[in-house]
């Protein structure tokens, strides 16, 4: 996939009559000003994670065998790999566009060769759909690459959606405040920035 231009992902947008949700971009930066005369139109545009960045951020999230990794927005499923790498149980990714989705499970099948007591699953589909209820559910860590609207849509993770959910970890766009989430650290990692927050344990 290039990178499309604003003036491109408009007309195209135009011509389909319709949303798009998945182009791939230069940065993530690049699309708040697009993105608040779109409204929810970007909500996991492919930035894909670079290597340090995905690193850093699995060590943030200080993933267990006992969790359930999901990476909302997974692309080519490079952060789920490396979290089934380091050991986690379960890990989940979720992708609208087929094609990364495709080649996410591709990548998954490799890391499970050498995981055998590990699971892993890619869903193509749009995360804020009923399909993906049961993933948010069960999830215990959480990975997103999104964009402004789609670090909202995090921010309103609360108990009764996601009971399991204790981390996020956030590049690029922090949380809303919002007192169910505390931010615990933040960590500048080439030009990205990482937020790491966990809920409040009123909450």
């Amino acid at each position: 996939l290039r990178a499309l231009s604003m003036p491109e992902a408009s007309a195209r947008q135009l011509q389909h009559g319709r949303p798009l949700l998945t182009p791939s971009v230069s940065s993530a930066r690049s699309l708040c000003a697009w993105q608040s005369q779109h409204g929810r139109a970007l909500l996991a545009p492919f930035v894909p994670s670079p290597a340090l960045v995905v690193n850093a951020a699995l060590d943030m999230l200080q993933l267990m065998t006992a969790d359930v990794f999901l990476d909302l927005g997974c692309g080519d499923g490079r952060v789920v790999e490396a979290a089934l790498r380091r050991g986690v149980g379960r890990a989940v990714g979720v992708e609208l566009s087929l094609e990364l989705a495709l080649a996410a499970r591709k990548r998954v099948r490799a890391a499970l060769r050498s995981r055998s007591a590990a699971s892993a699953e890619i869903l193509q589909a749009d995360f804020c759909a009923a399909e993906c209820a049961s993933v948010l559910h069960s999830a215990s860590a959480l990975y997103i690459f999104l964009s402004p609207a789609g670090a909202r849509f995090a921010s309103d993770l609360s108990a009764p959606r996601a009971p399991a959910l204790r981390k996020i970890v956030s590049c690029d766009f922090p949380l809303l405040d919002d007192p169910r989430w505390r931010l615990e650290e933040s960590r500048r990692v080439m030009d990205l920035e990482l937020f790491m927050y966990a809920r409040s344990n009123s909450h």
